[in-house]
C-alpha cells in the first residue's frame, strides 16, 4: 500500500509540476503579448505625435506664405486691378498682373484629423499649398515691377 501511496504522491507531484509549468508558460505568454501591445501603442503614439508636429510646421509655413501673398495682393497689387490698357505702356504686363491676381487660391487643408496617415497626407497638401502661395507672391511681385505706368499711381490718402 505504501508503494501505491508513493506512486500516487509522485503522480500528484508530477501533475502539480506540469500544471505549474503550464501556468508559468501562460503567464509568460500573456506578459509578452502585453509588452508587444504596449510597445505598438507607444510606437503608434510616437508616429502620431511626429505627424502632428510635421503638419503643424507645414501649417505655420502656409500661414506665413499666405500672409505674404495677401499683403501683396491687397497692398501693392491692388491698384493694378482697376487699371486699363490705356493707363500703361505695356498692356501685356498689366494683363499678366491682373491674371495673377484673379487666380483661384488652393483649397484649405487642416491638421484636424485623427490618424498619422491622414496627418501626413494633409501635411503634404499643406506644403504644396504653401509653395503655391510663395510662388504666386514672387510671380505677382515680378509682374507688378514689369508694368510701366503712363502716369504714377495716385494714393488714396493724398
Amino acid at each position: 500500500m505504501s508503494q501505491s501511496k508513493d506512486a500516487a504522491a509522485q503522480q500528484t507531484k508530477s501533475q502539480s509540476k506540469k500544471i505549474g509549468i503550464a501556468i508559468a508558460i501562460v503567464v509568460v505568454v500573456i506578459a509578452v503579448i502585453c509588452a508587444i501591445v504596449f510597445g505598438m501603442k507607444a510606437q503608434q503614439a510616437s508616429a502620431l505625435d511626429d505627424a502632428k508636429a510635421q503638419c503643424t510646421q507645414a501649417s505655420e509655413k502656409l500661414r506665413t506664405d499666405t500672409n505674404g501673398y495677401n499683403a501683396l495682393l491687397n497692398g501693392d497689387a491692388k491698384p493694378y486691378a482697376d487699371l486699363t490698357k490705356d493707363d500703361v505702356k505695356n498692356p501685356d504686363a498689366l494683363q499678366k498682373v491682373q491674371d495673377l491676381m484673379s487666380q483661384e487660391v488652393p483649397q484649405g487643408v487642416y491638421c484636424n484629423v485623427d490618424t498619422a496617415d491622414e496627418l501626413s497626407a494633409n501635411a503634404t497638401t499643406i506644403h504644396k499649398n504653401a509653395q503655391w502661395y510663395a510662388d504666386q507672391t514672387k510671380k505677382l511681385d515680378a509682374a507688378i515691377k514689369d508694368v510701366q505706368l503712363v502716369h504714377p499711381l495716385s494714393s488714396d490718402s493724398e
